[in-house]
């Protein structure tokens, strides 16, 4: 069983104590078969990752099994990334149930059928693992996890009362706006979970005193002084401002590093030897984590000077090595940021283009951290990256994030003036997955798509987009224009070639084999899913368009509602659809193809 990376030498716990209490009833009901939810949140740096891992350890030592996920920038955090990284280290012993199917490809998301019977696994694993021994999971910063994870979260926590089982999450609630997917999402975990809700506040004087006197040691002239220069820096840089007789405080992100905490960072990074500070440099770039397979070929030094530069570091205090001695974190976000600013824009860009071709290599890259590195060095090889990440979310039934990838690719497309062609396929991908959520945006796409299949003369796009656009417009809901329009989409389907066939692009298959003419290398295109399937398709979209003629008058239309999930059932776009209808005759409703 694994326990999560948490500091080897915790800091004590200052101004707490309410805070800690609630989390301790929680885990004690979990302990004894009674499961729950708790939100913990606040504004960055306030600590609540530092009262998560707190109560970890206390779990830890009351032989609950402790497994840790933590989201990261959205750029780089791949399909369910915390879950992925929670259930990467779980350790299986010979009596402890095997990991979900899905997950059990450690660092990705294997071959899902569906969403639900992802969810289903889950739900099955947890409790498995449960009825061994209590468990705690904590999923750390979800304000950047991606909607499917939230989805997944959503799930989890309506199957948790009976279990021994305490599920902790973490988020910046000043990272919260109306749009983020989190705000609607932590009032129905209440709702329909009964999650406890924790809301961190800031400290008052003497606690933040004895805060600075127990992690730094400072005498009280010091750490006076260090408050000083941060409010200082805060002020100047207009991030704490006065508005009326108070001060508020805006996005710390925005905040430059304060000159005295600068200084000390500089100070411990002029303690290593050149070697010491190139690792440190070059750890900077890679990110918060870095694997050491990754760092040894990047600095291009063997294991022994390797491991040298980690141990001066993590002795300086500014890494610290994860218990499987495969990786090195920085031991805080501002470390980082320090080192990563200290180097200059050109060679930062130098090294993001160094370490995109080294991942690369890798036997199983992370398409994800592979096109945010070729991004941030301006290397048009992110896009095919952006497509292979796009695609793998697409298979884990991850839309929302496939959608985010896909659409990073076409301005990347748009911006360099790429090939039209491609362009418009991507247009008409995008489309196809916002179909069900947001119609209307699938549409604006997609004729985008026809104007661009008519400018470089391509048939398949325009047949396969009218198609598509006939979808978008039957959950609009336009009933009318949808029949017409997928109707005329099918003759065009029907009348392409069939090298104009093999073209066509459905996005990628259960195999993650994508179909696209501008992804698949020349001469060596495969049977194209769409030639062995659109008899079928043709003839049940004629059967239901014909249906619909005769009897949309009588239909009541009803709004699709927005969603997050992969798809709507019709029964929720239409009540009738797929029932008997009572006409003085029975008639069966033909299922609509997709």
């Amino acid at each position: 069983m694994s326990t999560p990376a948490l500091p080897n030498v915790p800091f004590a716990l200052v101004g707490r104590d309410r805070e800690l209490r609630v989390l301790r009833e929680r885990l004690t009901a979990a302990l004894t078969g009674q499961g729950s939810l708790v939100l913990i949140g606040g504004e960055a740096g306030i600590g609540k990752t530092a009262l998560a891992e707190a109560l970890c350890r206390e779990a830890t030592e009351r032989s609950a099994l402790v497994l840790v996920g933590r989201c990261y920038d959205l750029t780089e955090t791949p399909p369910y990334g915390p879950w992925v990284e929670l259930f990467g280290k779980y350790q299986c012993r010979d009596d402890d149930p095997a990991l979900p199917a899905a997950f059990a490809q450690r660092g990705t998301v294997g071959e899902v059928t569906s969403q639900a019977a992802l969810f289903g696994q889950v739900r099955d694993f947890l409790a498995a693992l449960a009825a061994a021994r209590p468990v705690l999971l904590l999923l750390d910063d979800l304000h950047w996890a991606d909607a499917s994870s939230l989805d997944l979260l959503r799930f989890a926590a309506r199957h948790l009362a009976a279990l021994p089982l305490l599920l902790v999450v973490t988020y910046r609630s000043d990272e919260l706006t109306r749009r983020h997917p989190l705000s609607p999402l932590l009032p129905a975990l209440v709702r329909e979970a009964a999650a406890g809700r924790v809301d961190l506040h800031p400290l008052d004087d003497a606690a933040v005193r004895a805060l600075v006197a127990d992690r730094y040691r400072l005498p009280a002239p010091d750490a006076e002084r260090l408050a000083g220069e941060v409010l200082r820096s805060l002020v100047e840089s207009g991030v704490l401002r006065r508005e009326g007789e108070g001060w508020h405080l805006g996005d710390l992100r925005q905040a430059a590093l304060p000159p005295l905490l600068g200084q000390v960072i500089d100070a411990r990074v002029s303690r290593l030897d050149g070697e010491g500070q190139r690792l440190l440099a070059l750890a900077a770039v890679v990110g918060q984590e870095a694997a050491l397979a990754v760092l040894g070929p990047l600095a291009g030094m063997d294991e022994e000077a390797l491991l040298t530069a980690v141990e001066g570091a993590a002795a300086a205090g500014l890494l610290t090595e994860a218990p499987d001695g495969l990786h090195v974190r920085f031991a805080h976000a501002l470390v980082r940021e320090a080192v990563y600013e200290g180097i200059s824009p050109a060679r930062r860009r130098l090294l993001h283009r160094r370490i995109g071709e080294l991942l690369t290599e890798q036997p199983h890259p992370d398409p994800d951290a592979v096109a945010m590195h070729f991004g941030r060095a301006a290397d048009g090889r992110a896009v095919p990256w952006l497509i292979r990440a796009g695609e793998r979310a697409q298979l884990a039934y991850a839309w929302l994030t496939a959608i985010e990838r896909y659409e990073a690719a076409l301005a990347l497309r748009e911006g360099a003036d790429g090939d039209l062609g491609e362009r418009g396929w991507l247009r008409y991908r995008i489309a196809r997955l916002r179909r069900y959520g947001t119609p209307e945006q699938g549409i604006e796409y997609l004729d985008e798509a026809l104007r661009i299949a008519a400018i470089v003369d391509d048939p398949a796009l325009a047949a396969a987009a009218r198609y598509t656009r006939g979808l978008c417009l039957f959950f609009a809901p336009d009933y009318p224009a949808a029949i017409r329009e997928m109707a005329a989409g099918c003759d065009a389907l029907e009348a392409l070639r069939p090298d104009e066939q093999e073209r066509l692009d459905l996005g990628p298959d259960a195999q993650g084999t994508p179909t696209s003419r501008w992804r698949t290398p020349a001469g060596s295109l495969r049977p194209s899913r769409w030639g062995r399937r659109r008899g079928r398709v043709c003839r049940a979209t004629r059967r239901w368009a014909s249906w619909a003629g005769r009897t949309l008058v009588t239909a009541t239309p009803v709004s699709v509602p927005p969603t997050r999930s992969q798809g709507v059932p019709m029964r929720r776009v239409m009540p009738w659809y797929g029932r008997r209808r009572s006409t003085g005759r029975s008639a069966t409703i033909p299922r609509s193809p997709r």
